[in-house]
């Protein structure tokens, strides 16, 4: 159940975990061993009312099972003990089938509620999509806006209609502009969303290959996020990131397909190393209109973020003078690259809410670039789970990052399936991938040391990190 749920009960997502060796361990592994039941090792789902329904009905299920044999031999009684085990999967997906049912009912009221506040509001909707960079945009976006106008923006990395709807339902108090993410795993369902949710701007953040086995191919998720342009009304303007050549793709096969008149409006995230800067703590400094910022952020990857909000700031005719003063007052949440000095004494990048190819790049050059402007000469070592839903280039895209990764890094703990056979490759005998090895590495660490977080990790080794996941 915990898998199914972290799959956020889709069977697209789910087919493409069981194509993994890791998932096909778990489908196939009937008899657990000890710690595989400990706290550390058990995937357990978060304590929700779904999964309180689908435990409740499974374990019914399965009792009235073993009812029905109750009177056969132990021989029986054994060998439907194990075709059960071997069922639950099937079992916990037949259960979760009126739940899908009464959900998709669920989920069409409260997307039709969401709708009509929004429609009563007639609000200028902001749009947000791309491989990264959504959910760093639209918050840091509403606060340059907020100096001149309300603004709502969905809560944390809220972008499914569920999880949007339900948020405007709770939270939105008629303000002027709204900020939404538009995301999917696959073409079509941003464009059921923004059917609903109508945008006039759209933002393009970025172009990568993440979720590219429920996508099937590069050219799907192109066509995917050009669906929120294809959405915009006649004069509506496209924000997007030049410095991107996804990002282009996307826009030129939009355009290509678009009925209507659009504004094309690229933001300049292509300043040069003289202009890009980081201060010892490793936020980033750079000039928007001549106008030197000192930003809060942590790395030269948000660039086109803060380009990208000060474009869109611009439009709605924000002065510059308050773009960079509200840039510079930012402070961003655990949702951004935080770097600190944990309380042993080590510092620690910490980019661990998610992984995709662009943002792990950015992150080995960010330790590069942090490890020269602190003169920190001690071990430098990765933690990481590699990236999931990577599909055909999962192995060329890993093997690529391990490449990179061994210039600088002199260990990797690497406690994730996909992309570790990459990484082995890469690291040899630096490469540790037990629990029971990474524990050992922390009490080593000292001032002079630094590590980075790639992606999440286990929770008893977030908590060891002083991270949040």
């Amino acid at each position: 159940m915990a898998i199914f749920q972290q799959k956020e009960y889709r069977l697209d997502r789910l087919k493409v975990y069981l194509k993994t060796s890791q998932g096909k361990n778990d489908l196939v592994k009937l008899i657990p061993t000890y710690s595989d039941l400990s706290r550390k090792k058990l995937k357990r789902p978060k304590l929700t009312w779904r999964i309180i329904v689908t435990a409740s009905l499974s374990a019914g299920m399965i009792v009235g099972l073993l009812k029905l044999i109750s009177s056969g031999t132990i021989f029986q009684l054994s060998l439907i003990l194990v075709l059960v085990i071997v069922a639950m999967p099937l079992i916990i997906y037949l259960v979760s089938l009126p739940l899908q049912v009464g959900k998709y009912f669920i989920t069409l009221f409260i997307m039709w509620l969401a709708s009509w506040k929004i429609k009563q509001a007639s609000p200028i909707i902001v749009g947000i999509t791309g491989s990264y960079g959504k959910t760093s945009t639209k918050h840091l976006l509403p606060h340059l806006l907020s100096t001149q106008t309300t603004v709502f923006a969905s809560q944390r990395s809220f972008n499914t209609p569920v999880s949007l709807a339900l948020d405007i339902l709770r939270r939105y108090k008629n303000e002027k502009i709204t900020v939404f993410e538009y995301a999917a795993y696959k073409p079509g369902e941003i464009k059921k969303l923004a059917n609903i949710f109508k945008p006039h701007l759209a933002v393009i953040t970025g172009f990568t290959t993440q979720h590219l086995a429920t996508f099937g191919s590069q050219e799907r998720i192109v066509q995917a996020k050009a669906e929120l342009i294809l959405a915009l009304p006649a004069k509506g303007t496209v924000f997007f990131n030049q410095a991107d050549e996804g990002v282009g793709a996307i826009v030129d096969y939009a355009m290509s397909r678009s009925v209507v008149e659009l504004q094309l409006q690229p933001f300049n995230s292509t300043q040069d190393n003289t202009q890009l800067q980081l201060d010892n703590k490793g936020r980033l400094k750079l000039q928007i209109d001549k106008h030197s910022v000192q930003s809060q952020l942590i790395g030269k990857q948000y660039r086109s973020i803060i380009f990208g909000a000060a474009a869109v700031a611009q439009h709605f005719k924000i002065p510059s003078k308050q773009i960079v003063a509200s840039i510079e007052s930012f402070m961003p949440d655990d949702s951004y690259v935080r770097f600190f000095r944990h309380k042993q004494g080590f510092w620690v990048i910490d980019d661990g809410r998610t992984c995709n190819p662009a943002g792990f790049k950015a992150a080995i050059e960010l330790t590069q670039q942090l490890l020269e402007k602190r003169q920190l000469t001690g071990k430098c070592i990765l933690f990481t789970s590699g990236i999931i839903d990577l599909g055909e280039v999962s192995r060329s895209t890993h093997q690529q990052l391990a490449k990179e990764a061994r210039q600088i890094f002199s260990q990797v703990v690497y406690l994730g399936e996909p992309g570790q056979d990459e990484f082995k490759a890469a690291f040899g005998d630096k490469l540790i991938n037990t629990e029971e090895s990474a524990k050992g590495i922390l009490p080593l660490l000292s001032v002079n040391d630094l590590i980075l977080v790639e992606g999440r990790l286990p929770i008893w080794l977030a908590k060891s990190l002083e991270i949040k996941q």
